[in-house]
């Protein structure tokens, strides 16, 4: 099998991902945000271009590539429209959600979700207890809601 080149294999990123959204909260990644596998577009990529250049690499087996990358492209779309049903019933100005990382700003942008990082890149460090006061206020004037989250089965 011929060696295949990674770069060729991923999309362009995000540039400043974070930029003018107001969520830094420490976590900073420099000119490009490393997490665009969090956008189902960007994830239809990597699978087009990995059974591309696994087709390069090796022509016998582009067939069975292709027809997996296809199975694997129908189960992406049914989980954006799984994702998108869900924050469907959250009003957009309710879509708050505080997390351990600072690095959902692909995910934010495509489904509308609003991030706080409570431990902002270091999930070792403990939250800073002023932003859990304030978050925990908020919560209690009905600013925003609690919620939970449950796993959809994605088809076989």
């Amino acid at each position: 099998m011929a060696r295949m080149s990674w770069p060729a294999i991923v999309p362009a990123p995000l540039k400043n991902a974070h930029e003018g959204n107001g969520h830094h909260h420490g976590h900073e990644h420099g000119e490009v945000d490393p997490h665009a596998w969090q956008r189902m577009a960007n994830v239809k990529v990597y699978a087009k271009n990995i059974a591309e250049s696994l087709c390069s690499a090796d022509a016998a087996g582009c067939a069975q590539y292709r027809k997996n990358e296809q199975v694997y492209q129908a189960k992406l779309d049914f989980l954006d429209k799984s994702i998108r049903a869900s924050w469907a019933s959250v009003p957009a100005a309710q879509r708050k959600v505080i997390t351990s990382h600072d690095a959902f700003a692909y995910y934010a942008k495509e489904y509308q979700v609003g991030f706080r990082a409570a431990q902002g890149i270091n999930t070792a460090a403990e939250a800073p207890p002023r932003g859990l006061h304030s978050w925990s206020a908020k919560s209690r004037r009905g600013t925003s809601r609690p919620c939970s989250s449950r796993a959809s089965p994605i088809p076989a």
